[in-house]
């Protein structure tokens, strides 16, 4: 009757295993991979819903991200929006009709929040 038991744990101990593994590697799977190729497909006269087809995500924050270290600003009065990962930060300077004036990108500058980015990078890419 022990052996019984003694399986049961065993199969719950394959299981935690397999749903520890899983989450490991989802945490090193990128939620948004930023490049200086996006930066350079991304032309003046585009709309920011055009420069959001080639990133692929809405403008924001992913990977946990939680501050830009010497970020990127826009340096005119029509604004600008970006996206931030742990690969960098994608800035686009918009005119007043929210085009693309200009796209920059610049690599590792972001600060992470780990619990932030555990949950963005597993739980939080399905919600």
């Amino acid at each position: 009757m022990e052996s019984q038991p003694r399986s049961k744990r065993r199969l719950l101990a394959r299981i935690a295993g397999v749903v520890v593994a899983s989450i490991a590697i989802m945490c090193f799977v990128p939620t948004l991979r930023l490049d200086s190729s996006m930066a350079d497909a991304i032309t003046p006269g585009m709309s920011v819903r055009d420069a959001t087809q080639i990133v692929g995500s809405a403008p924001g924050w992913y990977d946990g991200v939680v501050v830009i270290r010497d970020a990127l600003m826009p340096s005119t009065k029509g604004g600008g929006v970006d996206w931030a990962s742990t690969s960098g930060q994608l800035m686009l300077d918009l005119d007043a009709n929210e085009r693309v004036i200009t796209a920059q990108f610049r690599a590792n500058n972001t600060g992470v929040s780990v619990p932030l980015f555990v949950w963005e990078r597993t739980i939080g890419r399905w919600l």
